[in-house]
């Protein structure tokens, strides 16, 4: 049987522009792309693009700014009653990161992209919360799946009683009886329920040096890899506080690991033991739920 190939660093570039075509959302006078993309690649096929990711991301960057430039000069031969809004670039510019699979939801030749675009509340609803609009894409050799939702932070409770999010469409099961444990929180782009399918996560801002399973975007207090949680053989959890500013959980501070040097972290013997039901509190700058699933053996 033929072998399923790794995806190429010009076929992430090049789903990378098509999702951003995808996803754009136009308005009177602009259209409005997402400009924050994470892909995910198995880790056998990461491994194979690791060492050039700094230099995919930054095609793929490059590529979406030739492709704006292209679709908005191509806006010009257009009957004015008919012309589409010009495409902006992110001010800030497009925001790609290109991880390994944790949470076992691409296979091998598979590649996933979640895109975010945060779209300014209405001015009628002002002081309220900003609209994130979600776009989950998987793609195959020969077939790609989409799946789309929009949310609000109003909708942050209605998220962590009914323990649904918009899932990658690729056929896994994001249910909670699919992993050991969820963890729900709003940061600055809303509402996201993360179901724990390993035996380790690690919690935070994450960035280029810093891989995080569940990449929070809020106050700076908030570390990079900020904490850790563990799963051991009977089932209990334990969490291992890595940060600057500290973590707490049910309001009870958590004694730091201890860093052994810089980028290194001696985990204590066993860590704090979490609850099944636990509030995380992240540098009094934000609030993790987590429950856990099954019983311990």
């Amino acid at each position: 049987m033929k072998g399923t190939s790794a995806p190429t660093g010009r076929k992430i570039v090049l789903e990378l522009e098509r999702e951003m075509e995808d996803r754009l959302y136009p308005l009177f006078y602009r259209t409005l792309p997402p400009a924050e993309y994470h892909v995910y690649l198995h880790p056998t096929d990461y491994r194979q693009v690791e060492s050039i990711v700094p230099l995919i991301v930054s095609d793929a960057q490059q590529r979406l700014n030739d492709r704006v430039d292209r679709l908005n000069r191509g806006m010009r031969w257009t009957l004015v009653a008919d012309k589409p809004s010009p495409i902006e670039i992110p001010p800030g510019g497009w925001a790609i990161s290109i991880h390994p699979d944790a949470n076992n939801d691409v296979a091998p030749g598979e590649l996933g992209i979640v895109s975010r675009l945060a779209i300014p509340a209405p001015a009628a609803f002002d002081g309220g919360a900003p609209t994130v609009r979600i776009g989950r894409t998987v793609v195959t050799e020969t077939i790609r799946r989409s799946a789309a939702a929009a949310v609000t932070r109003e909708a942050a409770s209605a998220v962590a009683d009914a323990r649904t999010e918009p899932a990658l469409p690729a056929g896994a099961d994001n249910s909670a009886s699919a992993g050991f444990a969820t963890l729900t929180y709003v940061d600055d782009d809303g509402p996201h329920l993360f179901t724990m399918r390993k035996a380790s996560i690690v919690i935070g801002r994450g960035g280029d040096a810093h891989w995080v399973d569940v990449q929070v975007t809020s106050s700076s207090r908030i570390s990079r890899e900020h904490c850790r949680i563990r799963r051991d053989g009977s089932g209990e959890f334990f969490l291992d506080d890595v940060s600057t500013w500290g973590t707490s959980v049910n309001g009870t501070r958590v004694a730091p690991s201890r860093r052994a040097q810089e980028m290194s972290v001696t985990e204590p013997a066993h860590g704090y033991k979490l609850p099944r039901l636990a509030q995380i509190e992240l540098a009094d700058a934000l609030t993790i739920e987590f429950s856990a699933h099954a019983e311990p053996c």
